[in-house]
């Protein structure tokens, strides 16, 4: 018997009765996974069974090992070979030419001997010297400075006055090069040299007139009677200790009183200290190294100031 057709009004009845129905939501992505379940079961069969296994596995898939694909990210455009250079990778030019602009201080060339003609033009300078000084200062001659002015250590890098100063010789002020003649009427100081024809340095004078020297010095603290004599230089005083001795100082020598052996070759009587050169030549010592050992010489001389009763004189408002 065939079926029996719908009529239209039934099936929009069913129609209607299927969309009022709830809706099933979609399957989440958790639930599509769980259709990939594999089960396995073994039964084995003893002697008495049939003799097959039949195994059946129960495997789930875990969500974790399930990755979803990513889109590989868009490769970053190369930067230019100019902009990745580092600093290391300068070429050497460049390091050479910044460098080229700081100036190198030149090392000078050792003077060499100058006769007296070279600097014919320039007057000796005149000693300051007084009878009875308590210290008679001692250098090796004139610098240039020193002849063109007419005034003992007078070239601006010389320390001779600021370390007279800052000793306690002239303990009221510092005293201007062009004051060296008042040295010894105000502050018992007097200066001379060994040689004294000008030059640039020592380097420039011969072995034969700094010994032919001694002797006229000799003569000279003789005449004047100093208490001390203060050799500015080490050259100074060494060329003195060798014409008397025959030898040098010795390795052992030191700055400052020079005692027994050391004042051997001097043969004068007086006490002698010895101070390195206070020319701005010479930067093989500190301030400070120089300072002190002046001090040492400074304190010397304001003792034997209050033991003579000589007081320095303050400066007065008009030498202000």
């Amino acid at each position: 018997m065939p079926p029996k057709r719908k009529t239209l009004t039934e099936s929009l009845e069913q129609s209607e009765a299927h969309e009022d129905a709830p809706q099933k939501p979609p399957p989440s992505f958790g639930g599509a996974l769980s259709k990939f379940v594999f089960s396995t079961t073994t039964t084995a069969g003893g002697d008495g069974g049939s003799g097959r296994t039949t195994r059946s596995s129960t495997r789930t898939v875990s969500t974790a090992r399930v990755v979803a694909a990513r889109p590989k990210p868009a490769a970053k455009p190369a930067k230019p070979a100019a902009a990745t250079a580092t600093a290391a990778e300068k070429p050497k030019d460049e390091d050479t030419a910044a460098g080229s602009t700081k100036k190198k201080k030149k090392r000078r060339a050792p003077s060499v001997y100058a006769p007296p003609s070279t600097y014919a033009h320039l007057s000796p300078i005149p000693d300051a010297l007084a009878p009875n000084l308590i210290v008679l200062f001692i250098g090796i001659n004139p610098g240039l400075t020193s002849a063109a002015t007419g005034h003992a250590f007078a070239a601006p890098t010389n320390l001779f006055y600021r370390l007279l100063h800052a000793s306690g010789c002239t303990p009221d002020r510092r005293v201007a090069a062009c004051e060296d003649q008042g040295l010894p009427g105000r502050y018992g100081l007097g200066h001379t040299n060994l040689v004294g024809r000008a030059s640039r340095d020592a380097g420039e004078l011969s072995r034969a007139e700094m010994v032919a020297g001694v002797a006229e010095l000799r003569e000279k603290v003789r005449r004047w009677g100093p208490e001390a004599v203060c050799f500015v230089g080490k050259v100074v005083w060494e060329t003195v200790v060798r014409e008397g001795t025959g030898r040098g100082v010795g390795k052992m020598w030191e700055w400052g009183w020079q005692e027994g052996a050391a004042a051997e070759g001097w043969r004068v009587g007086c006490r002698v200290f010895v101070v390195p050169s206070t020319s701005g030549l010479v930067a093989g010592y500190s301030w400070e190294f120089k300072r002190e050992l002046w001090t040492v010489l400074g304190d010397w001389v304001q003792e034997r100031r209050r033991v003579r009763g000589k007081v320095v004189a303050l400066k007065t408002e008009e030498e202000e």
